[in-house]
């Protein structure tokens, strides 16, 4: 199999994203009682991430295998991390994977990520927040692999 390339996050990447955060977040809901979709969960999903990629401040990436979209990861420079008083910081807006195939545990979060921490070092930010949603043990375990440490409702990492 070939390595993913990494570029920048396009228009027409985003229904085949929201389907996979979808997916995710349905498993979640599988999973916890207290999570419930909304019927229009993926197309709101879809909205906000087409504001994110007309946002100056927000950074944005996808993996591509074979020329398919495999995963994206969404960053917004600028925020303060809750407790953090700094402007260096960044934080994830949405990590997205496919999860039903064979891309899974192949790497796609850390190729994802090692291209935003580039241009996020470019944009002089020295922290990430990652905010995790509640019972996603894939999103934590992940973040924490990579020496995130516990924050507010995620992790935080130096970049």
């Amino acid at each position: 199999m070939t390595q993913p390339i990494v570029r920048p996050a396009q228009p027409s990447d985003l229904s085949i994203l929201s389907e996979y955060w979808y997916d995710r977040m349905a498993l979640i809901a599988h999973q916890q009682a207290s999570v419930h979709l909304r019927a229009d969960a993926r197309a709101v999903w879809e909205q906000n991430a087409h504001g994110w990629l007309n946002d100056i401040n927000t950074r944005a990436v996808v993996s591509i295998q074979q020329d398919e979209v495999i995963g994206g990861l969404f960053v917004r420079i600028g925020d303060d991390a809750p407790g953090i008083l700094t402007q260096q910081s960044a934080t994830v807006l949405a990590l997205v994977i496919d999860l039903h195939t064979v891309h899974q545990r192949q790497g796609v979060g850390r190729i994802l990520w090692q291209a935003m921490k580039a241009q996020l070092q470019v944009d002089g930010m020295t922290r990430l927040y990652a905010p995790v949603p509640t019972g996603d043990m894939l999103e934590s375990t992940f973040w924490s692999s990579l020496g995130a440490w516990p924050a507010e409702r995620g992790f935080g990492l130096d970049i």
